[in-house]
């Protein structure tokens, strides 16, 4: 049987991009391609389009804050370069320094506690 290539069109609501067409794990979220209705997934037993919440992305010569090596809160220009969207893609990419900061207590803390 020769392999046939289908294209898709799911618009998602405002505020959510799409991610992949596979079987949800429980509590992610799914669009329903056909008549646009969203759900929480109970389990994977069936296929779906697998939405989440868009992420902020700064402009390129913009700001975004992230946790350094060293569990600090530094300010970082953006490039669109490898080392942010690896930082992006990592979830060490946040909107604002108060946002950040959390986040670097928390790791400080589990540092302090492990040691």
């Amino acid at each position: 049987m020769a392999k046939q290539t289908i294209t898709v069109d799911v618009e998602c609501p405002d505020g959510w991009e799409l991610i992949r067409w596979d079987f949800p794990d429980k509590g992610e979220m799914c669009i329903n391609g056909l008549d646009g209705t969203m759900y929480e997934a109970s389990g994977s037993y069936y296929k779906c389009w697998i939405i989440r919440r868009k992420r902020w992305r700064a402009e390129l010569g913009g700001v975004y804050y992230t946790v350094s090596d060293t569990f600090e809160v530094e300010e970082i220009e953006e490039h669109g370069d490898t080392i942010d969207n690896e930082l992006y893609n990592a979830l060490n990419y946040f909107q604002t320094g108060a946002e950040a900061q959390p986040v670097a207590d928390a790791f400080k803390n589990i540092i302090i506690t492990l040691r």
